[in-house]
């Protein structure tokens, strides 16, 4: 794991000032799990989180590594030129989900799969580092919500647990 320079996720719960929340994701954490289509294939996920996992949470699996954590942007990138063309990254990555978890949602997470809000300047995405920025072009709508992020990040990627 890298720190990253601290940068503003911005997550309004409402259209009033006083509902405006911000935290800022500084570690992040990448790992290689099955493709939910293929397992053959691998996706990249991505965890950016605003402080570190515990020993428990890092040692398992990136995707289950959200319990217990208030302040997060999960990331999903799927290799998939086809889908590419149209709205992904590189040429061949797409991300294939989001989830963004902040204290002001409570126990609610916003999910998106595909992302479409979701961009990518990419530096590296491979299977032993990823670096890059996420962000969304300006304030988008998510399930009610209104949300607007622009976060860099850089990880070394975990292998994929054995056995999966």
């Amino acid at each position: 794991m890298r720190r990253r320079r601290r940068l503003l996720l911005v997550l309004p719960v409402a259209l009033t000032a006083a509902r405006l929340a911000s935290a800022g994701l500084t570690h992040a954490y990448a790992g290689l799990e099955p493709n939910p289509f293929d397992e053959k294939i691998n996706d990249i996920v991505v965890l950016l989180t605003d402080g570190p996992l515990d020993a428990a949470s890092a040692s398992g699996d990136v995707s289950d590594a959200t319990g217990g954590l208030k302040n997060y942007l999960r990331l999903k990138l799927r290799e998939n030129p086809e889908m590419a063309k149209g709205f992904g990254f590189l040429d061949r990555w797409v991300v294939g989900n989001r989830t963004l978890g902040h204290e002001v949602l409570k126990e609610k997470a916003l999910q998106s799969s595909p992302d479409f809000d979701s961009k990518v300047d990419a530096v590296v995405i491979g299977p032993d580092r990823v670096e890059g920025t996420v962000y969304t072009k300006g304030v988008q709508e998510s399930l009610g919500e209104k949300i607007e992020y622009r976060i860099s990040f850089n990880a070394a990627v975990k292998p994929r647990a054995s056995g999966r």
